[in-house]
């Protein structure tokens, strides 16, 4: 049977959905399969913020590490459709049809937010299933490097040994981009396919393209031998500038920004694939009147949760990197 926009599961139908979807197509057709595609999330997959007011009321109890908040998450209009496009177009072709995630978040926020965007357990592959109330199923994700990850591999690689052994079959300049990271290894951005496959991530391997919006993340993907889009989104930004990803009103600035970004990333995928040597380029958010209409959804992160994912991972990687040294 053939596969159609139709068949594009939890989108409302929109002609610049419909583009969006077509382009997908276009980009397997031309070659880019999703397999070489490597995702970051926040401010690429999907624009998030805290609420300034929050933010502000919670302050007594952070000083106390009661740190458990409330985010606002917005999929960009036309991203699901350019996925679905992509997978149904690999689909047809015999070629792989899974997303890879790569985030210096953790596995459970990751979890929480794609258990609301209908379709995304089919687009990652198993072992995620929507049916199966467990974030325990993100960690280990074949597809999906998240922070834990990240610290799991680099403390490994802060000994010697260890060191030496594993990054000796390593092809260079990756070798060298790793020893470097190692000098100053609590950056958990980093990300270049290498280290997911030392950490035994497999599917990463065929990765040519990081669609990343930090541009540090994105120079380190090109020093390693391949392209990258450096996605330059708007995120809002309270207090003088100074509290990132926060605003007054959280989901009216999400139901207003990015609507024409995921035209952007397309249009810069197609560009790289005519590029044999490594490049960057740039995808800017631009409004988009034809684009479909967001949904603005909100999750609450468990305290527990925060300090077992996102706190503790680095600490005990800074723990290490102080015995190292020692």
């Amino acid at each position: 049977m053939q596969l159609g926009f139709h068949d594009v599961p939890g989108v409302k139908a929109s002609a610049y959905g419909e583009a969006m979807y077509r382009r997908g197509r276009a980009l397997v057709e031309a070659g880019i399969d999703l397999s070489h595609l490597v995702w970051d999330a926040d401010d690429v997959l999907w624009d998030w913020a805290l609420s300034g007011v929050r933010l502000m009321g919670g302050l007594p109890a952070a000083l106390f590490g009661r740190l458990g908040h409330r985010e606002w998450i917005a999929v960009r209009p036309g991203m699901l459709e350019l996925l679905w496009g992509m997978r149904h177009a690999a689909l047809e072709l015999g070629r792989d049809p899974h997303v890879r995630i790569w985030t210096s978040g953790y596995p459970w926020r990751l979890w929480r937010i794609l258990r609301e965007i209908e379709g995304f357990d089919q687009l990652l592959g198993p072992p995620y299933a929507l049916a199966a109330d467990d974030a325990a199923q993100m960690r280990d994700h074949p597809r999906v490097f998240t922070r834990p990850d990240y610290v799991a591999i680099v403390t490994d690689l802060l000994d010697r040994e260890v060191r030496d052994k594993r990054l000796a079959s390593l092809p260079e300049p990756a070798r060298s981009i790793i020893l470097a990271q190692l000098e100053k290894p609590d950056d958990s951005g980093f990300k270049i396919p290498e280290l997911a496959l030392l950490f035994g991530k497999q599917a990463f391997a065929e990765a040519r393209f990081l669609i990343d919006d930090a541009r540090r993340n994105v120079e380190w993907f090109k020093a390693a031998g391949r392209s990258a889009v450096h996605v330059k989104s708007r995120p809002p930004r309270i207090i003088f500038g100074k509290v990132r990803n926060s605003a007054w009103s959280p989901a009216r600035f999400l139901m207003q920004a990015g609507h024409g970004l995921t035209s952007a990333i397309a249009d810069a995928l197609a560009a790289l694939a005519e590029h044999a040597a490594p490049t960057i380029a740039v995808a800017r958010s631009e409004d988009q009147a034809d684009a479909s209409e967001k949904r603005v959804f909100a999750i609450d992160v468990p305290n527990d949760v925060l300090w077992r994912e996102w706190i503790s991972p680095m600490r005990r990687l800074r723990k290490a990197m102080r015995l190292v040294t020692a």
